[in-house]
């Protein structure tokens, strides 16, 4: 496992009133003694990029966001999906969930032009990460306690770039994660 880069992503930011039940899942998890597993701050991963992107395609980006939410006839909601583990680059194993509308196929036929230098991912995207570390017994707890839960959805939102570590062993304990939020670009009002 690669523990010492640097991983940069684009990442969808839900806007904060939407995340209780997002805040109380993590919250029960912690509370149920998951040792090994990180948790992540609130966001949804969208892709790897080699670069930070530019302002312009962080815009485009969240453009592209809000159009898939409308035209879905979602009334413009983003929705949270089922609860799994996912490989991520580096191989990082994370918990999460995609969002629904999905914007895969539409991000990644886009040239660099449009949305900036994204690294090859094969995931879905968005996906919401809770905690990287994760194995099945974490996902097993994690869905169980999801369904005690409203469900996640949310309208207003900001894409970011987004850079973490991920250091230390192969000891779950060891690990540590530092991370930094570049400035949100807001999508467009739902309305």
């Amino acid at each position: 496992m690669n523990f010492d880069n640097i991983h940069r992503w684009l990442v969808l930011v839900p806007h904060r009133d939407s995340l209780e039940p997002i805040q109380e899942l993590k919250r029960r998890l912690w509370q149920a003694g998951m040792g090994g597993v990180k948790l992540l701050p609130s966001l949804a991963f969208i892709a790897p990029v080699e670069e930070p992107a530019k302002p312009e395609h962080l815009k485009a980006l969240a453009r592209l966001i809000r159009e898939k939410s409308i035209e879905q006839d979602r009334a413009a909601y983003i929705d949270g999906g089922t609860l799994d583990l996912f490989s991520l680059p580096g191989g990082l194993v994370a918990l999460a969930f995609p969002l629904i509308p999905q914007i895969s196929d539409t991000l990644f036929a886009a040239s660099a032009h449009t949305y900036g230098k994204l690294a090859p991912y094969q995931g879905p995207s968005p996906l919401f990460i809770l905690a990287l570390h994760a194995d099945s017994n974490t996902l097993v707890l994690a869905q169980k306690l999801q369904q005690e839960l409203p469900p996640f959805r949310f309208r207003q939102g900001a894409v970011a770039n987004y850079a973490f570590t991920y250091t230390g062993g192969e000891d779950a304990a060891a690990i540590r994660i530092r991370w930094e939020l570049g400035k949100p670009y807001w999508m467009a009002h739902h309305g």
